[in-house]
């Protein structure tokens, strides 16, 4: 659904805006690691087992905690039968201070991890390709968020739309739908499918960096700008 190439990109605009923000990889996969390619000694992996983590700068006012990638299932074993084990992060990560925004980028599947990460937050963004099967996703990450506000409340900043192309039916058919489903929850900015956002990866940049007159930039900045109003 586009999610790390969301985090990145808002997270780079407000470091850009002088705010210190702190980015957690909670995907095996490991790519918010991959795009900014930085290896350290300890990740969230060490964090969550009780060690020490290591906080990596990537660029200036913003941070990266790796997510130790494949051994992410190590820490989900060990941590699978202890009590009130959703709280996990949130003990781990309470002393946190001075950043003013935190991201997690999930993994796309249901996993401890994301579940913890979840117990975490305070809020929740969800992106939306333009699929009805991405609707479908938004969904169920919604109706796991509900069950762990339980725990801990977690609140639905709103939703992304994504990879979006108006000269497509499908595009519009899924904007409509999203838009009368969850109506003022949903950015009134949309992320236009754009090559150079598709490039910024594989050369390790944000697309401020990559292409800044882009259309991709465009859409960044602008998302950016409506999430800080939100608050």
């Amino acid at each position: 659904m586009g999610k790390t190439t969301i985090v990145t990109n808002v997270a780079a605009g407000l470091a850009q805006r002088g705010l210190r923000v702190l980015l957690i990889d909670c995907d095996a996969q490991g790519n918010l690691q991959n795009q900014f390619n930085v290896k350290t000694e300890n990740s969230l992996v060490d964090l969550l087992l009780g060690g020490d983590v290591e906080i990596a700068s990537v660029r200036p006012g913003l941070e990266l905690i790796n997510s130790g990638k494949k051994r992410l299932a190590e820490a989900e074993l060990s941590l699978s039968g202890k009590t009130a084990r959703e709280s996990v992060m949130r003990e781990r990560l309470k002393t946190l201070d001075g950043y003013d925004y935190v991201f997690c980028d999930l993994s796309p599947t249901v996993t401890l991890i994301n579940t913890m990460a979840l117990a975490f937050c305070d809020y929740l963004i969800v992106p939306v390709s333009m699929s009805f099967y991405a609707i479908t996703g938004a969904h169920q990450i919604l109706e796991t968020a509900e069950e762990i506000s339980q725990l801990s409340k977690i609140d639905l900043v709103g939703l992304i739309l994504n990879f979006y192309n108006s000269r497509t039916n499908l595009a519009k058919m899924v904007t409509q739908a999203v838009r009368d489903k969850w109506g003022s929850k949903v950015f009134k900015t949309v992320i236009r499918k754009n090559v150079a956002i598709e490039e910024a990866p594989s050369q390790r940049l944000t697309i401020y960096e990559h292409a800044p007159r882009s259309h991709g930039a465009e859409d960044f900045n602008n998302l950016t700008e409506e999430f800080l109003k939100k608050w």
